[in-house]
C-alpha cells in the first residue's frame, strides 16, 4: 500500500461556527471547503493552516459517531486521514495484514471522495481514515 500523504486531521466539535473562530480568526487559517454530507448527517468545514488541513466535524441530528465521540471524550482530534491512490486495494491489503475496516466497502465521503476507516482497536486507539485521491 502506498500512502500519498496525510490528507487532513479530523476534529470533532459541537459547533463549526465556534471552532472556526479559533482556526480562522485566531490561527489565521483559510476555509477551503464546507459542506453537509447528508447521508452521513455531518457538517464539515476544511481549513488550511499553512499547508495542513484541519477538518471540523459537527454531527447533525441523528448522527451518532461524532456526537458520541464529543459527548464521551469532549471536542478534539477524531481521526487522521491519509490519501491513497486505490482505496479498495489499500483496504484489501490492510485486511490481509489483520487490520479491520469499519465498513466492508468504502463509502462516499466529503468532496465526493471514497473513504474508509480502520478500527481503532487495531491501530493503537487512533481512528485512521483512508481517502482515495
Amino acid at each position: 500500500m502506498n500512502l500519498r500523504k496525510l490528507d487532513h486531521i479530523g476534529v470533532g466539535v459541537r459547533s463549526i461556527e465556534s471552532a472556526r473562530k479559533l482556526f480562522v480568526e485566531v490561527l489565521g487559517g483559510a476555509v477551503v471547503h464546507e459542506e453537509t454530507v447528508a447521508h452521513m448527517k455531518l457538517r464539515i468545514c476544511k481549513i488550511d493552516l499553512g499547508g495542513s488541513i484541519v477538518e471540523l466535524l459537527e454531527g447533525l441530528d441523528g448522527e451518532e459517531v461524532v456526537r458520541r465521540f464529543v459527548e464521551k471524550r469532549g471536542e478534539g482530534i477524531h481521526h487522521l486521514c491519509y490519501s491513497v491512490a486505490d482505496i479498495r486495494a489499500a483496504q484489501k491489503e490492510l485486511e490481509k495484514k489483520g487490520y479491520q475496516a469499519l465498513w466492508s466497502e468504502p463509502k462516499m465521503g466529503s468532496s465526493k471522495k471514497l473513504v474508509t476507516f480502520l478500527h481503532p482497536r487495531d491501530t493503537h486507539g487512533v481512528l485512521i481514515e483512508l481517502s482515495q485521491s
